[in-house]
């Protein structure tokens, strides 16, 4: 069983899951030298999915939930960003996304 705590971060991390791949489609735009930087719903869809798979020993408490999130987003949207530079700003978006939504 999940920890009444653990309960009530999930639709939040939905709702940071929303708001960060907004800000990626925002900040990544396709270009014709970056032409694989198309994020569509998929993205969003496959880290629900990864979110889903948790079991209550993988993620106990609100923390481990918020480390599993942070895992299934950067594993989803960084398999599409190649730069380093691209990588250090997703994390910027993917941390202040957390902010917004959690904190």
């Amino acid at each position: 069983m999940f920890e009444s705590g653990a309960r009530g971060v999930g639709a939040r991390l939905v709702l940071a899951t929303i708001a960060l791949h907004n800000l990626v489609k925002r900040r990544f735009i396709p270009t014709a030298a970056h032409f694989y930087l198309g994020f569509s719903l998929r993205h969003i869809a496959s880290t629900v999915q990864g979110l889903l798979q948790t079991t209550p020993r993988m993620a106990a408490n609100p923390r481990g939930l918020v480390r599993l999130w942070l895992n299934e987003t950067s594993r989803v949207y960084m398999d599409c960003l190649y730069t380093a530079s691209q990588r250090a700003e997703f994390n910027r978006l993917q941390r202040s996304a957390l902010r917004s939504e959690i904190c």
